[in-house]
């Protein structure tokens, strides 16, 4: 039986077809060719729309977070402040602070001098953000041990000297689990409200403090403030970015 004519125009078809791709073949070859000879590259895209458009959408994903990845270095390095490290200047004068075990710290050159320091400023009788801000500071310590790469020293300095005592500090550091890597300070009102202020710390009214945590490497002389109510992980890549960037990035941005 011979076939019908709807199955012999298939076949005919498919015979067009078949010789249609060969010649596709064999252009797309040569121009490879001709570009290869030429040294350049030949980027054959094979497959639907959809997947040229899924590919697309990939490279715009990957762009954006590339973009963003430039904006949060861009607003790190914003943030920056500059502090001099030099103990003779006063924006960081070298008063004498006491401890909570009752050991006078100089505030240059005990506390700061040569080191990677995370600092805040709250008060033991505060019913605020200070627990916050203190269990904050205490998750970090924890992430910053178990790293064991980086070496902080922790401060917390009182905006209420006159009440927090070596004595009161201690019994309030001990609820956090505070020891030797992490310091609370306080001392005479005089003394205690200059380094406040020389890092930007200080507040007239305790109870009307902002939670700003303050981020230093004193011997590159880069600082860096944030709000002190962010998550422990990103403390600590903040104290990474400022432990690592030069300072002549912060001076050129």
């Amino acid at each position: 039986m011979r076939p019908s004519v709807s199955i012999v125009a298939l076949g005919r078809s498919f015979l067009y077809l078949g010789a249609a791709t060969f010649v596709l073949v064999i252009l797309v070859t040569l121009a490879g060719c001709s570009a290869g000879a030429a040294g350049d590259d030949v980027t054959l895209v094979i497959g639907s729309e959809s997947d040229v458009e899924g590919q697309s959408a990939a490279t715009e994903s990957r762009e954006c977070c590339e973009a963003d990845a430039v904006k949060k270095r861009a607003s790190d390095l914003a943030s920056f402040t500059s502090m001099p490290s030099d103990p003779s200047e006063p924006v960081i004068p070298d008063v004498p602070l006491i401890d909570q075990e009752g050991r006078e710290k100089r505030f240059y050159s005990d506390v700061l001098e040569d080191r990677l320091v995370l600092m805040n400023a709250v008060f033991t009788s505060c019913t605020g953000t200070c627990p916050m801000q203190t269990s904050i500071f205490a998750s970090t310590r924890d992430l910053l041990r178990r790293r064991g790469d980086l070496n902080v020293q922790i401060v917390s300095v009182s905006l209420d000297p006159i009440t927090d005592t070596p004595a009161r500090l201690r019994e309030f550091a001990t609820q956090y689990g505070a020891d030797s890597d992490w310091l609370f300070l306080t001392g005479k009102k005089t003394d205690v409200d200059l380094a406040l202020e020389s890092m930007g710390l200080d507040a007239p009214v305790p109870e009307e403090h902002t939670p700003i945590a303050v981020i230093g490497n004193e011997a590159t002389g880069v600082w860096m403030k944030v709000i002190n109510l962010t998550s422990p992980v990103e403390l600590v890549e903040k104290i990474e970015l400022v432990a690592s960037v030069d300072a002549r990035q912060v001076a050129g941005r």
